[in-house]
């Protein structure tokens, strides 16, 4: 019986062997160990190359909060227009090409224009955040730039707002776009240049601005520029209240009765309509001189009609017809039109708003070493984007590189604005800051009588 166990036992011992040792047939070959796949884009979720990587893959999450309700929703809507419209254009140039593992997730917030909203939003999204990009509202900024120095999540500045978030030493607020302080210096070059072309000086101002952060500062650095050539007001500044001024027939009589030889503006884009078409309707015919803002949005157009705004100046980002300057002319009137068609939101400076600093964000995230805070804000104090970036394509700029510039921390040095005519109810480019437009070339039509029927 033992000799039996034991013969079972050599037996069971060889197949055994026999099963371990044996190789695949052709029928069921062997799978060598695979790479993983490096994701890619298919939309504004989307990240990656078509690449392989060794690496696990890594979520960088961006948040954009805006105002997409209230009187300040056509702003925030073409900035979240602008940043769909780059991530689509840089998810087909490669996405992530540094770091082809990371795939990029991005969420639109409203803060409705307010402060302790938008702060209520950042606390919230912070664990899971790598960048918040906060636009138009300035105090909304001011409010998160503690709980950003708290994380160790840098916020990308949204448009040309938060001047006053800037103005002190920080580490974790960034703006790659103009703004007020900085436009300063060219504000007074375009009004030596309008003085040159019309032989004579500003005398006679009257200003009329909302009573946002935009709309007072704005306006404010338009004037002392004024000054600084010798103008003078006619009258006391007008300051609309956002969202509640209905009527702006008494500003406009008192205007017509002061006569200024210029009026200046800075509204959102409900009040900048309501006041070009009592312009019109009272027949003011003084040439009006606008910092952009709510004068920049489709939506101010649509609603002023056909022939309300021309003869109007303006500091604008971006206008259609200096494509011809662009070093993407071809790319840059295509991504317009595919934008439009995307987004289905009509494409104008606040799209522009929203498409540079989603370029930047998009740069600085495939910059960093790694997602964490120090590595992203060593990111953004490394990058020095060329002229030729996917974020410049619509602003003209030498590119862009941080530094303290222009009386801001954190600002792009490269930032500059351009000086527009709207003329058949779109603007033209008529003085770019470091470009030459010989005069016989140059559109503009000044002085004009804007309102006339």
């Amino acid at each position: 019986m033992k000799k039996l166990l034991a013969l079972l036992l050599v037996v069971i011992l060889a197949v055994a062997v026999f099963g371990c040792t044996q190789t695949s047939t052709p029928s069921t070959p062997t799978q060598a160990p695979q790479k993983t796949e490096a994701p890619t884009n298919t939309d504004d979720n989307g990240g990656g190359t078509d690449q392989p990587t060794d690496e696990p893959e890594e979520i960088a999450h961006v948040v954009l909060i805006e105002p997409l309700s209230g009187p300040y929703a056509g702003m925030g809507l073409s900035n979240q227009a602008g940043f769909k419209g780059c991530i689509a254009a840089w998810e087909e140039a490669g996405g992530f090409k540094k770091h082809p593992n990371r795939k990029l997730e991005i969420e639109y917030l409203d803060h409705e224009i307010n402060s302790e909203v938008c702060l209520s939003l950042f606390e919230r999204y912070a664990p899971t955040t790598d960048i918040f990009c906060i636009g138009i509202s300035t105090m909304s900024i001011i409010a998160c730039q503690p709980l950003a120095a708290k994380y160790e999540i840098p916020i990308m500045c949204v448009g040309i707002t938060a001047d006053r978030a800037l103005t002190e030493p920080n580490d974790w607020t960034f703006r790659c776009s103009s703004g007020d302080i900085g436009n300063a210096k060219t504000h007074k070059q375009f009004f030596e240049f309008l003085i040159d072309w019309q032989g004579h000086p500003f005398e006679t101002y009257a200003l009329v601005c909302t009573s946002d952060d935009y709309g007072m500062g704005s306006s404010a650095v338009f004037a002392e520029k004024l000054q600084e050539l010798g103008a003078k007001p006619v009258m006391d500044n007008e300051v609309l209240q956002n969202g509640q001024t209905t009527d702006v027939s008494g500003v406009v009589s008192k205007i017509k009765a002061a006569n200024p030889q210029v009026i200046i503006a800075a509204c959102s884009t409900t009040e900048a309509a309501m006041l070009m078409k009592t312009l019109k309707q009272f027949k003011v015919e003084i040439p009006l001189m606008t910092t952009g803002g709510g004068f920049g949005d489709p939506t101010f157009f649509e609603a002023v009609g056909p022939g309300g705004t021309d003869g109007a100046v303006a500091c604008q980002t971006y206008m259609y017809e200096a494509y011809r300057f662009s070093t993407q002319p071809e790319k840059y009137k295509e991504w317009i039109k595919r934008t439009e068609e995307m987004t289905n939101y009509g494409w104008s400076e606040q799209t522009v708003h929203g498409w540079m600093p989603c370029g930047v964000v998009l740069e600085v995230l495939d910059e960093a070493d790694a997602l964490d805070g120090q590595s992203i804000l060593a990111a953004f104090r490394r990058i020095d984007l060329p002229r030729d970036s996917l974020f410049n394509w619509y602003s003209l700029y030498e590119g862009c590189k941080f530094e303290e510039a222009n009386g801001c921390y954190n600002q792009n040095k490269y930032a500059i604005c351009i000086y527009g005519q709207i003329q058949n109810d779109a603007y033209v480019p008529v003085f770019i800051p470091g470009f030459e437009i010989p005069k016989d070339e140059n559109p503009l039509v000044w002085p004009v009588k804007p309102y006339k029927d």
